[in-house]
């Protein structure tokens, strides 16, 4: 069925599947779970939100019954959920599911684990959209912090996440933490040859020459 490149064809063959599968097995069997979350893709192609909803919000069902509350395959469509939710502009639901998701997450793997990125990342997107910059500029510096720690230096997803703090926190006017990350910007961009790192530092207003507590300057 992957093969269908026709994507309205490719959801009638996987309806199709789903119809057998529950004939055999019943309407909540985890063997359903894959083809469900292969038509939600479907659906996602066709950008048909209502019918991608109704498919996750039954995907979630069976996953919550099947693996339990506190699952991370839950927090998976819970994501998903949400995404969709979003971009039918229901973004209080939407930011809902996700806190509930990040939950279960850092239960499983812990605060500071890369598989939370993804969430805290949608969740951004959803807090940006409603102009709080605080929240935002919290969400920013923890998705940054876990990137430091678990992406190599010079990574453009530690420079692309610090280039949105960066911008975040002059409209705060956090000098400090412009510094600081300034900082970490510049010291990416080294990794990669890449010199615009003095245009970076001040076009965020920095003066180069300010320490942070530790007694660095972003050029140290």
């Amino acid at each position: 069925i992957q093969d269908i490149k026709d994507y309205a064809i490719r959801q009638l063959w996987l309806e199709r599947v789903i119809q057998i599968k529950e004939y055999n097995y019943g309407s909540e069997h985890p063997k359903i779970i894959s083809t469900l979350e292969a038509l939600s893709e479907v659906f996602a192609k066709l950008e048909n939100t209502t019918a991608q909803k109704g498919v996750l919000g039954k995907l979630l069902k069976i996953k919550e019954y099947h693996y339990g509350l506190d699952h991370v395959e839950v927090a998976n469509t819970l994501d998903s959920l949400a995404a969709t939710l979003n971009k039918e502009g229901d973004t209080a639901n939407a930011r809902s599911l996700i806190e509930k998701s990040l939950k279960i997450k850092e239960g499983y793997y812990g605060k500071d684990h890369p598989q939370l990125i993804g969430s805290l990342e949608s969740l951004e997107q959803i807090i940006s959209s409603k102009d709080s910059v605080l929240a935002q500029k919290e969400i920013l510096t923890r998705i940054v912090k876990i990137k430091d720690n678990h992406y190599k230096l010079g990574s453009n997803e530690i420079l692309n996440t610090a280039r949105k703090l960066q911008e975040v926190l002059r409209k705060v006017g956090d000098i400090e933490n412009q510094t600081e990350n300034a900082g970490r910007i510049l010291e990416n961009l080294s990794k990669q040859s890449d010199t615009s790192y003095l245009e970076v530092i001040f076009k965020a207003g920095n003066n180069i020459n300010t320490k942070d507590n530790y007694g660095k300057t972003p050029l140290s």
